[in-house]
């Protein structure tokens, strides 16, 4: 079977107030002493992927903890002042990271350096000529360019305040400075591993076919804060528009029309070869809907003990995740029929001529998969 794997930049970025004290520099405009400027070696980590970092199915979750490498051509470094010590203006360095860490001369002490790295192609040119960080943070990409090839996703921020105690900086024996920032999605990821039959008062499922799997109920783009942004893409419960919906949700690269048969014990429809799922990049605070188009269905009767065989095409609309409160979050994983706990079942019940239809919709329990940090090692 052939398999469709189309790789995502994931945005990450990361910021860093330096804030060192004894440095005689204040941060009271009013009273500002001298600022002194420092050699900064800023360590980047990075980050191992949990479960992979396709947007669009067809993808291996056995492609778990491939450490990414950095395009320096779609990277930037960003410092900026507090105490407005630079002039106010954004001084921008190009990342070259040869070998995990980078060299930048001159930096003030209260300085906030914030990186950017592996941007999505299509955005580079947003990213010069920029007055703020936050300037930088109000960017945003769409979720459609989030696909290159997988040892380079996009990255941007673990991001501390402003003004806030600096963390991980030490003052060296030549006066120079370390610090180390850390990477994390700008992202949350939807996983769908696999879609079970099961029986109710109706009777038991015993053959379906996953002609398509999509997304709804989402925001197309994402800001570089980790916020969402673009537009909401609401379908609500639409019976004349469903083909025009799904069809869109495809060339968004928030769906998947490839059939796949449902078989063994329990009945599954699985996304492909072993390890593969259903994957989806989210934008942050989206509790987006899951929609499985199902075509072959067929269930034993309960009543009548026959086979009904079904010709009709059916949609099930996930709409409720047990465990997310507030919407999807940036940096973690959400998978769906993984194990027994988070088994994506449906029954006769649960069927519907029509998508987001309240009366056939399921709530499922998620998985939350955390991103692992790791040492930053660079192919370059």
């Amino acid at each position: 079977m052939k398999t469709i794997k189309i790789f995502a930049i994931l945005a990450m970025a990361a910021t860093l107030a330096l804030g060192i004290t004894g440095c005689g520099c204040s941060r009271d405009k009013q009273t500002q002493e001298p600022v002194e400027y420092r050699t900064l070696v800023l360590k980047l980590n990075n980050v191992k992927v949990a479960g992979g970092v396709s947007t669009q199915s067809v993808e291996a979750s056995g492609q778990d903890n491939v450490t990414p490498t950095i395009d320096p051509e779609r990277s930037f470094i960003y410092i900026y002042s507090v105490n407005n010590t630079v002039g106010g203006d954004l001084r921008t360095v190009a990342m070259t990271v040869a070998s995990g860490t980078q060299v930048i001369e001159s930096v003030p002490t209260d300085a906030v350096v914030y990186a950017v790295a592996n941007v999505p192609a299509a955005d580079v040119a947003n990213f010069t000529g920029l007055a703020t960080i936050d300037a930088v943070k109000a960017l945003t990409a769409d979720l459609d360019t989030q696909f290159q090839q997988y040892d380079m996703p996009a990255m941007a921020s673990v991001d501390t305040e402003r003004n806030a105690e600096a963390v991980g900086v030490t003052e060296e024996a030549d006066g120079s400075l370390t610090a180390t920032i850390s990477f994390q999605p700008l992202t949350a990821r939807l996983e769908v591993v696999a879609v079970q039959g099961g029986e109710d008062n109706t009777g038991t499922i015993t053959a379906f076919n996953v002609a398509g799997v999509y997304v709804d109920m989402y925001n197309d783009a994402f800001t570089y804060a980790g916020t969402a942004a673009g537009e909401f893409l609401n379908s609500e419960t639409s019976e004349d528009a469903v083909a025009d919906i799904l069809a869109a949700r495809v060339a968004d690269k928030m769906g998947d029309e490839v059939a796949r048969a449902a078989a063994g014990s329990p009945l599954q429809a699985v996304a492909g070869d072993e390890d593969e799922v259903w994957a989806y990049q989210i934008a942050p605070g989206n509790t987006p809907h899951v929609i499985i188009k199902l075509t072959g269905v067929e269930y034993a009767d309960k009543l009548t003990g026959q086979t009904v065989v079904r010709d009709e095409t059916f949609y099930l609309t996930v709409t409720g995740y047990n465990g997310v409160n507030e919407g999807f979050q940036r940096g973690k994983g959400y998978r769906i029929g993984g194990t027994a706990g988070t088994k994506f079942e449906f029954t006769p019940e649960n069927l519907s001529p029509v998508i987001n239809a309240k009366n056939a919709s399921l709530t499922v329990t998620v998985e939350t998969i955390d991103w692992e940090f790791d040492d930053y090692a660079p192919t370059l």
